[in-house]
């Protein structure tokens, strides 16, 4: 085809817009609208869908109400039992109630006792969880006394003829009053742990008891580990998994509801402590003893800590050290602030564990070998690590305060904690998980209000959903006294809390706030926006002119 037809071919089109005049009035203004409609009809919503940050509903007014109403209730069961005794059951519960319930509902924790009156043991159904059991029986003596079992009862023997006088049934109701509110029920550090996560603190009384405990986490790694510096010359071993059998399991069964222990165990060689121990010496000018002091203490954490090896699991670790002395330095003993020695040779880090020095007595020597092997006796380091892993789970020893009220304590069994031991347990870690989420999600709240390019996305609206309705419902399953269930329904709230406030989307747009927003846009849509508004004042002006033209 030659070029002339090609013209030709084109000529008709031409024709086509014959007559029409593209630089018509009518032709620029329908051209300026369809530029302004198409700039602010199609591409500022679309610009506008696809920079939006989504931001899934959560609820805010849940979640303020539950951090203004963060008081808590716990209620107590008291059941007093009258075993054949001439007291009057009636009479002294009514008494008990009201010194129990005496100024117990003003601070971030109320407790409430329910005091309920008995005449037979098997009508109370003994040993029920978070109930306290006050048992009247015959004394043959000529006076009373209290118990404290291992189990949730206090039994208060007490002789016919004290039966009926007065001041001795007063004075064993303020003894049962403070044994309940100060060592069983201990309402003054569960009222502070509270008071402490929602930094109301007031009372410090606990400052020490509290640094030790671990914080509220649903599972831990318990590691045992022997650290033998001299191969060499000692070679330690123990039977760990024995001792474990023997005193660790049954305690770390009946503490399962609150916490989930693993338990492993290791033994580390080469692995020596940089410390200088002062040195002990006698009338004869001969070394006596070695010791470590308070203050040198605080060292001998760090160059080991590494050594101990991080865990597979990323659940915290609670280390339980048993360090070989070297020979040069046996034996090497604690010495305590008041400057007598340990009797445990072990010392607690808070929230870390615990290490021993342990000093290899009984060695031998071995045939062919010119280094000496001993066994380790787990009966000497498993006693005080299980005293400090109670500390440790927040559980002290209730003795000192025995002692002001002359009461006499049941020894515990290898389980190592008593019943009601448990039940406060329980209590303090339901209160402390409750507080916890309480306290996280007001955080997530105050977070994600004041920044707004936060993605909140529908697995994390799901977690704070879930942490606000089991919240809710575990402090009202404690003011209702269902002690077990609230423990469950608080796990469930403080892991959810936790796994929205560390969701890791919720950090994906915060390197891209809101002034580079303004820094990047400007300079593209200045220039595309300035044509299209001048196009629009451009039209507007033509249309009023050509209205006022028409009506001229």
């Amino acid at each position: 085809m030659t070029s002339e037809s090609k013209i030709m071919t084109l000529s008709p089109s031409k024709s086509a817009f014959k007559g029409h005049d593209f630089n018509s009035e009518e032709t620029q203004i329908l051209a300026a609208l369809s530029i302004c409609i198409l700039f602010f009809g199609v591409g500022v919503p679309v610009w506008w869908k696809t920079t939006n940050v989504y931001r899934a509903d959560l609820p805010y007014h849940e979640i303020s109400k539950l951090h203004g109403e963060r008081q808590m209730t716990v209620q107590i069961f008291v059941d007093v039992i009258n075993e054949n005794t001439p007291v009057n059951c009636n009479t002294f519960t009514k008494n008990l109630n009201h010194l129990l319930n005496e100024n117990g509902n003003q601070t971030s924790v109320g407790v409430v006792y329910k005091v309920t009156c008995h005449d037979e043991r098997e009508t109370a159904k003994v040993n029920k969880v978070n109930h306290i059991y006050i048992i009247f029986t015959n004394n043959d003596e000529r006076g009373y006394g209290l118990r404290l079992t291992t189990k949730r009862e206090v039994i208060c023997s007490i002789s016919d003829e004290k039966s009926g006088d007065s001041e001795v049934l007063e004075l064993v109701q303020s003894t049962l009053t403070s044994l309940i509110r100060d060592v069983m029920v201990r309402e003054s550090i569960l009222k502070e742990l509270v008071s402490n996560i929602h930094q109301e603190r007031k009372d410090f009384s606990h400052d020490q008891e509290m640094m030790k405990m671990i914080q509220g986490n649903l599972k831990f790694d318990i590691l045992f580990s022997l650290l033998c510096p001299e191969p060499n010359e000692q070679v330690a071993e123990w039977n760990i998994e024995e001792a474990d059998d023997l005193y660790l399991k049954a305690m770390l069964e009946k503490v399962e509801p609150v916490f989930d222990f693993n338990v492993g165990s290791q033994t580390l060689y080469y692995t020596l402590i940089p410390y200088a121990p002062k040195v002990k010496k006698d009338n004869s000018n001969n070394v006596e003893y070695h010791y470590l002091t308070h203050n040198q203490l605080s060292l001998v954490i760090n160059p080991i800590e590494g050594r101990l090896g991080s865990q597979v699991s990323a659940d915290p670790t609670l280390n339980f050290v048993v360090y070989v002395t070297e020979k040069k330095f046996q034996p090497l003993y604690i010495q305590k602030n008041d400057k007598n020695l340990s009797q445990s040779n072990t010392f607690l880090i808070p929230r870390w564990g615990a290490l021993m020095f342990y000093n290899m007595n009984d060695t031998f020597n071995v045939e062919g070998n010119s280094y000496k092997k001993g066994i380790v006796d787990t009966n000497t380091i498993m006693k005080p690590f299980l005293n400090h892993l109670r500390a440790l789970m927040g559980i002290q020893n209730p003795k000192p305060h025995l002692s002001k009220l002359n009461v006499m304590l049941h020894q515990l069994n290898y389980d190592g904690i008593a019943d009601w031991e448990l039940d406060y347990l329980i209590r303090l870690r339901t209160l402390e998980r409750i507080a916890s989420a309480t306290h996280t999600l007001n955080s997530l709240y105050d977070l994600l209000s004041k920044i707004s390019n936060i993605v909140i996305n529908d697995n994390i609206a799901e977690e704070v959903y879930k942490a606000t309705e089991t919240a809710a419902k575990a402090k009202a399953l404690l003011a209702t006294g269902d002690l077990s269930e609230a423990l469950n329904i608080s796990k469930i709230s403080f892991k959810s809390s936790e796994t929205a406030f560390f969701d890791p989307t919720l950090l994906e747009l915060l390197y891209f706030p809101e002034d580079q927003k303004f820094a990047i846009y400007v300079p593209l849509f200045l220039p595309i926006s300035l044509p299209v508004f001048v196009s629009l004042v451009y039209t507007i002006r033509r249309l009023k002119n050509a209205k006022k033209s028409k009506t001229d």
